[in-house]
């Protein structure tokens, strides 16, 4: 069963513009939409209004040794995979691991 949730009237970090005030769409937990004024249903609406709250695109991190007590020295595919899955939840969704 899909799951959305709308978040409206909240700040959009963009690269073009400094940011724009706007909504996000969310299906099943991962980003459908962005834009200005999303017009669509959804089961769960959130007004963000005076909340401070802030959306931007995931962060790359171009030089990195290890998180979440991994280390990309110790040469495994058990390090690369546990960096992979502990910094999302940071907001960092690609990386260059660095020896």
């Amino acid at each position: 069963m899909t799951k959305t949730v709308l978040i409206e009237n909240i700040t959009i970090g963009d690269s073009v513009k400094a940011s724009i005030l706007g909504d996000v769409l969310l299906e099943n937990g991962r980003i459908k939409e962005v834009g200005p004024s999303i017009k669509k249903e959804a089961d769960i609406r959130i007004d963000a209004t005076g909340k401070g709250w802030i959306v931007v695109p995931g962060f790359i991190d171009m030089h990195i040794h290890g998180a979440s007590g991994f280390d990309v020295m110790d040469g495994t595919a058990e390090a690369l995979n546990g960096l992979a899955h502990a910094l999302p939840r940071e907001g960092t969704t690609s990386f260059l691991a660095t020896t």
